[in-house]
């Protein structure tokens, strides 16, 4: 019942703050969605293997760690994208495509490259089956 409302109240800020703030409202969306669903995957784990003590604050501190865990993943795949789309949209401005091509290209292959970090980050940090007392698996 926690990480339902924790949900909610994650879904309910980015709302308020996007009403307000649009960009942080979809920047703390992006990185809030995913991080309570990781804690709750955590929390999940942690109750099958018996090892769950304290729920509230072991479920604020799994959907910290996890917002931490998802900006960084983010961030990763952003530099992914810039790394791939960069190059090639700037190589695309000296080539006479007619009609931009390149700059396409650049978006599609740089998207591509930032989904691909971004599966492999998020499989690499998903919890998984823990016998350890900590808050971030």
């Amino acid at each position: 019942m926690q990480l339902l409302f924790a949900v909610v109240t994650v879904i309910c800020v980015s709302l308020a703050i996007g009403v307000l703030l649009p960009g942080v409202g979809v920047v703390l969306g992006l990185v809030f969605v995913p991080a309570v669903i990781r804690a709750a995957a955590a929390i999940r784990r942690k109750e099958e293997a018996g090892l769950l003590k304290d729920r509230s604050s072991q479920v604020v501190a799994a959907v910290f760690v996890s917002a931490g865990i998802t900006f960084v993943v983010w961030l990763a795949s952003a530099v992914a994208f810039t790394i791939v789309c960069f190059p090639l949209g700037w190589l695309s401005f000296g080539i006479e495509t007619g009609g931009g091509i390149g700059m396409i290209l650049g978006f599609v292959l740089g998207g591509l490259a930032g989904l691909a970090v971004f599966y492999w980050f998020m499989r690499r940090f998903w919890p998984r089956p823990t016998e350890s007392d900590d808050a971030t698996a």
